[in-house]
């Protein structure tokens, strides 16, 4: 028979109602499920908290330069016992090496409920990587880089080319090779389409 479980849940994500819906989903009764909102990785960071399970959205939760490698070996550090999945609207564009898993926010509340069943219930194996991948169907993703992932940041974010390209520390030429390259993994040829796609993306 098994026994009761509390189980510390981290969510790295800059919206809370991330967490509060999340919260709302059902679990064996048994287990205790705690989840705790951290707006960004600095936040987590601070915390005293070893958690079982991080839910992590790279494309909310980070400041406007990217760098999901380094993010995810910094968590592994950190949190060395916990499950690290991407939960993220664009999970299909991000390739990260060493997650267990990598989940879209946009597929159905009936998916996500039993995705989470699954997560609470390998949760128990602490240290074993499952290679949990939950996509859009039906989508030919290719994943983006840092880079175009930073500038996409950076038009979400209203900033101009040539502000991005101060952060990024590179000239603006540059900054439009990444726009076209995430342009063309996105499909789409018109910046309309392409400034949809990012309020589609980065939510």
């Amino acid at each position: 028979m098994d026994r009761a479980r509390i189980i510390n849940i981290a969510v790295v994500d800059s919206c809370e109602y991330v967490t509060i819906g999340l919260s709302a989903l059902r679990h064996d009764e048994k287990d205790t499920v705690y989840l705790t909102n951290y707006p960004n990785l600095s936040a987590l960071a601070d915390s005293e908290t070893q958690y079982d399970i991080i839910l992590y959205d790279p494309l909310t939760a980070n400041g406007f330069l990217v760098d999901i490698q380094s993010d995810i070996r910094d968590l592994r550090e950190r949190q060395p016992t916990a499950s690290i999945y991407i939960y993220s609207a664009g999970a299909g564009f991000l390739a990260p090496d060493d997650v267990d898993g990598s989940i879209n926010k946009l597929i159905s509340l009936r998916e996500v409920n039993a995705l989470w069943n699954v997560i609470i219930t390998k949760s128990k194996n602490a240290g074993i990587h499952y290679g949990l991948n939950i996509n859009i169907a039906g989508r030919d993703q290719v994943p983006l880089t840092d880079e175009e992932i930073s500038v996409m940041r950076g038009y979400s974010g209203n900033l101009k080319t040539k502000q991005i390209a101060n952060y990024m520390g590179c000239n603006v030429k540059t900054v439009y090779l990444h726009k076209y390259a995430a342009m063309r993994k996105l499909n789409t040829q018109c910046n309309s389409r392409f400034y949809s796609s990012l309020r589609h993306i980065i939510c």
